[in-house]
């Protein structure tokens, strides 16, 4: 095919430098890393097409298609960045409003003592709690266990709470429960303690 007299089709490769340096500018604005990516693919692809062109002898830029690509790829390079940053703020931040609303499990945080009976009031059962704070920073306590009997059934739930614990201190107290007299507690079992940020 004779392609001296015919005109270049450089369109393509003009199309794929401008998207590219819209993909690159958009890429480095917040939360607009989608738009980065999708400009970047399509700039590529419109590049791809150029060379194609070409290849076949009907384009002549391959230069301003070359650049098109650099340009494309930092865009999606960049776009992808920006994902991976939004996504892990997020991340950060829902992992912050769980641990002020519902906060986190603590179970391996908790020790309970065993039942003491002697006390000077008759049915009054005490157990000694203790928590340790291996968080980064100040947390509230919420400790709820259960009292059973012999035959492992549940008698009676007691739930403390432990307030302003510093990351790294521990904390006990006595936690008190009463009972009557044909109510024998054997054991008692933690059922859930969690951790929130302290105010």
């Amino acid at each position: 095919m004779d392609t001296k007299n015919t005109p270049s089709r450089n369109g393509l490769g003009t199309a794929s430098l401008v998207v590219g340096i819209v993909g690159l500018l958009v890429a480095w604005i917040p939360l607009m890393f989608w738009l980065a990516l999708v400009l970047g693919a399509v700039g590529l692809f419109l590049a791809w097409r150029n060379f194609k062109r070409i290849k076949a002898q009907t384009a002549d830029n391959k230069g301003m298609t070359v650049t098109a690509i650099v340009l494309c790829l930092l865009a999606v390079g960049f776009g992808l960045m920006q994902a991976i940053a939004v996504i892990t703020t997020t991340d950060d931040a829902v992992e912050t409003i769980q641990d002020r609303v519902s906060g986190r499990d603590a179970s391996d945080n908790v020790t309970l003592g065993d039942i003491d009976d002697d006390t000077d009031a008759p049915g009054r059962l005490q157990v000694e709690i203790t928590v340790h704070n291996d968080f980064d920073d100040m947390r509230d306590f919420s400790v709820t266990y259960g009292w059973y009997d012999s035959d492992e059934e549940q008698i009676d739930t007691t739930t403390e709470r432990f307030e302003n614990v510093d990351s790294g201190d521990t904390a006990q107290l006595v936690s008190t429960d009463f009972f009557e007299s044909d109510v024998t507690p054997e054991y008692v079992e933690l059922e859930s303690a969690r951790a929130t940020v302290s105010d």
